[in-house]
């Protein structure tokens, strides 16, 4: 399918992809889905993404809020397969938008990957935890918040398949990740990070010893009230 020519209106684009990872292939035995990851962007040459993944290649569980470089999308010599969807705004939510982002960019410690809940996703549980998502609950999130013309319901459960059939109208792409020339400039993407193996053990254990912390303080509140 051939890119459709994009508007000149502000837009979100919303983009889901089958990346070329071992998590990845996981993911989509157990959907049994083409797509696994979800990511948005801000302009249509995808230079760079915003999702919750991991931050480190060699660190799967060791994830939270990330600005992605498209070159994610490239890694082992052949382009992701994804889909990319056009939600039009209005100029005041397309700088909401982008000011959320540059928030969540400079917090970004606060911001923790829910693995909790993506292990819940073969039962199409969500489990809630303070500024704790997947990828796809923050697309979905992002875009309840700020797309009023989709009405989407951002409490509820989401799977990639669903939210692709909610945004089937949207559709302007769909095919491998558009590669442009190549360059080593991967912004404040650390993907390719090398750092010793029990970093890797030590931050991971931290970061999801703090999602579970936040779960707790659910729980703890929901019993007091």
């Amino acid at each position: 399918m051939e890119a459709v020519e994009m508007s000149e209106s502000k837009a979100v684009y919303v983009i889901l992809s089958s990346t070329n990872c071992n998590i990845g292939r996981i993911i989509r035995s157990i959907t049994r889905y083409e797509y696994n990851h979800v990511s948005i962007a801000l302009t249509p040459d995808l230079d760079r993404l915003y999702s919750f993944a991991r931050y480190r290649k060699n660190a799967p569980f060791y994830a939270g809020f990330v600005q992605e470089s498209g070159k994610r999308y490239v890694q082992g010599g052949k382009p992701a397969n994804i889909k990319m969807f056009e939600i039009p705004v209005s100029d005041e939510k397309y700088h909401e938008i982008a000011g959320r982002l540059e928030e969540m960019s400079d917090n970004k410690r606060e911001y923790i990957y829910n693995l909790i809940s993506a292990m819940c996703v073969p039962l199409r549980r969500r489990v809630k935890a303070r500024n704790s998502f997947t990828c796809i609950e923050f697309s979905v999130a992002m875009l309840a918040n700020y797309c009023d013309s989709l009405e989407i319901d951002g409490n509820r459960f989401w799977s990639i398949r669903a939210l692709q059939d909610r945004l089937a109208d949207y559709l302007v792409y769909e095919g491998p990740y558009m590669q442009k020339e190549k360059t080593e400039d991967w912004g404040d993407d650390v993907f390719l990070e090398n750092v010793n193996f029990f970093i890797d053990i030590k931050d991971t254990v931290a970061l999801n010893g703090r999602l579970f912390w936040r779960l707790v303080q659910r729980r703890m509140h929901r019993e007091a009230n």
